[in-house]
């Protein structure tokens, strides 16, 4: 199965090369640095208002499962934005581009493709503290998931809170979706994504834990 919202965008593959870069360095350096690990008992809503106050040095993974595990958590959030964003962002309408990914990121602060957008759009609007803000973040959110495991097997699946980190990680890995796979094992849900590399022509084969939106969307379904 393909899906269009992940087509090849040239203009992106700068990120995908910091993102691979900072996997094998050191973290990007934050804005401000935070004390220590993120606390446990600190909320999803108190990270998102220390990242907009340019505070980065802060726990990604636990950021992204506290967003799935609040009242805010909506998976598929902002899908529908995607195209939109990077139609305006590669037509040089950066104010364009940027209202949307605003407006994605209010109601979903872990939306990687926004802040990846407003990135691109702040630097072509000349911002560059808001653009590095975004790309730091965007770099954190990334790093996170390539952290959770090597996507090789299903015993090594990134772990995802929504479809759209999956496509998000391979629009800036340089790859393009071809088969999808539904698998269960126990009481967890996979995604098996097949994927084409065409830097060298080869086919590259990922696998994504997607048991919490799964569930979600049961959730919904049962209202």
């Amino acid at each position: 199965m393909t899906d269009n919202r992940s087509s090849s965008l040239p203009r992106l593959l700068w990120l995908a090369i910091v993102v691979v870069v900072s996997m094998a360095s050191t973290p990007t350096q934050p804005h401000q640095q935070a004390a220590g690990n993120t606390p446990a008992s600190q909320s999803y809503d108190e990270m998102v208002r220390q990242l907009k106050a340019g505070v980065v040095s802060l726990d990604f993974t636990q950021l992204r499962m506290k967003y799935a595990a609040s009242p805010e958590y909506a998976p598929e959030e902002g899908s529908d934005k995607i195209r939109p964003m990077y139609t305006a962002l590669n037509a040089k309408n950066y104010k364009g581009a940027l209202k949307t990914a605003n407006a994605v990121l209010e109601q979903q602060y872990v939306n990687i493709d926004a802040h990846v957008v407003a990135s691109l759009a702040y630097a072509g609007l000349h911002d560059q503290a808001a653009s590095k803000l975004h790309h730091d973040i965007a770099i954190g959110l990334v790093r996170s998931i390539l952290n959770s495991g090597s996507g090789t097997t299903v015993a090594t699946a990134y772990k995802v809170i929504s479809v759209e980190e999956e496509y998000a990680l391979m629009r800036l890995m340089g790859l393009r979706p071809g088969r999808q796979s539904y698998l269960h094992e126990g009481k967890r849900s996979y995604d098996k994504m097949e994927m084409f590399n065409p830097k060298d022509n080869s086919t590259v084969t990922w696998y994504f834990d997607v048991t919490l939106s799964e569930q979600q969307m049961e959730k919904a379904f049962d209202r």
